[in-house]
């Protein structure tokens, strides 16, 4: 039953191979984005680039969905079913928590504090990175279960060092003397570091669960 399962698991890496490239397009952007907003502020290039964002993610959603309509179609077994469905709602909320915190940098038309800008563009280099590591996870989850396991410890511990980057960034936002940084304004910035590193977060998790799917294949 199970080979035949990763049989039928099998055909569907196209369509995942797929979703994966425009999902790491959309972290790529959001890279260029923080960078930007860093470096110029929330500018008309700052807005184009979270136009596409948007673009690239409203793609990805309805990737996803052609992507769940495939794991039913093919009647896998159902705790298969799940882990995939799982695996493929999980990936789908890292390009939407890009474009969430876009958004909440534009609308708030955010300004960084001097002392952070270079953690942020640290911190968004180290989501993408991640993020490709997952990716890789990803793509071997029905293959190689040890490989899964390795990619999870880097994974690991690349949001270690994403952890260590926000608790930064907030120390330095709640000891700012600025006066941008009352109480509202240090929340604020608070929410937006979080939003950012928290993606890496995801990523944690997201691999956690493949490397359960990837085990229960191979049992």
């Amino acid at each position: 039953m199970l080979w035949i399962s990763r049989q039928k698991v099998k055909k569907l890496s196209a369509r995942l191979d797929l979703y994966m490239n425009v999902a790491t397009e959309t972290l790529s952007l959001f890279q260029e984005f923080i960078e930007c907003v860093v470096n110029s502020g929330t500018d008309a290039r700052s807005e184009v680039l979270a136009l596409q964002i948007a673009e690239i993610r409203h793609d990805c959603s309805d990737m996803r969905l052609r992507l769940e309509r495939a794991v039913f179609t093919k009647s896998l077994p159902p705790a298969i079913r799940g882990d995939l469905l799982a695996i493929v709602k999980m990936l789908d909320s890292i390009p939407e928590h890009c474009q969430s915190a876009a958004n909440a940098i534009l609308d708030q038309r955010l300004v960084f504090l001097p002392e952070n800008k270079e953690d942020y563009i640290k911190g968004a280099k180290l989501v993408v990175e991640n993020f490709e590591l997952t990716s890789l996870a990803v793509k071997d989850a029905f293959g190689k279960a040890k490989c899964a396991m390795e990619l999870g410890e880097r994974i690991d511990d690349m949001n270690h060092r994403a952890v260590e980057i926000k608790r930064r960034i907030i120390r330095r936002i709640f000891s700012s003397d600025s006066p941008a940084m009352h109480l509202g304004g240090c929340l604020e910035h608070k929410e937006i570091a979080s939003r950012i590193l928290d993606i890496s977060n995801l990523c944690k998790h997201l691999a956690e669960r493949i490397i359960i799917a990837s085990i229960k294949l191979r049992a």
